[in-house]
Order: C-alpha cells, then sequence, then structure tokens
C-alpha cells in the first residue's frame, strides 16, 4: 500500500484559494489591487454631498419657506376711533 487511505491526497486538494496554483512549478497570480483614483473620485464625491447637505440643513433652520409665498391667519385691522396716535389696546377676552 503506498498511501494510507486516512491521511489526505496532496495532488487532489483543493487550492485554499481560486488564484492560487495547483503545482509548484506554477507561480501564483498576483491579487488584483483597486484604482486609488477611484477611491479618491468616491471620496471627494462624499465629502462635496455631506457639505452640500450640511449648508442646505445650516439655511433650513434659520430660514422659513413656503410653497405659494403665503401664510394661512386671522388678520384684526386695529383702527382708531379718534385722531392721534393709539397709547394703548386692551383685549378682553
Amino acid at each position: 500500500m503506498a498511501q494510507s487511505e486516512t491521511s489526505p491526497n496532496v495532488q487532489n486538494t483543493p487550492a485554499p484559494y481560486p488564484n492560487a496554483a495547483t503545482t509548484e512549478g506554477e507561480p501564483m497570480e498576483a491579487p488584483k489591487r483597486r484604482n486609488p483614483l477611484v477611491l479618491i473620485i468616491v471620496a471627494v464625491v462624499l465629502l462635496a454631498g455631506g457639505y452640500y447637505g450640511w449648508t442646505r440643513y445650516q439655511f433650513a433652520k434659520a430660514h422659513e419657506s413656503t410653497d405659494d409665498a403665503q401664510v394661512e391667519g386671522d388678520v384684526f385691522p386695529i383702527l382708531p376711533r379718534v385722531g392721534g396716535p393709539v397709547l394703548a389696546v386692551k383685549v378682553v377676552v
């Protein structure tokens, strides 16, 4: 008996990595590297979007907006019955 059935057959075992060589004579393929330009572009786009969102948020906190530039509310005109300035307005609820 040349090999025991309990020991693994070295030539038939799968390689631990898909690109790994199965025999000792073949070189392994180098892992593919990512293009750093793509990562830089993605980082710049994310930073620009974050800055734009932050400035819009800060603006919206301090400014009110409407769709048709009108606010719904009740207006009560106060007219004096006498000529001259109104010094006080007494409101009874």
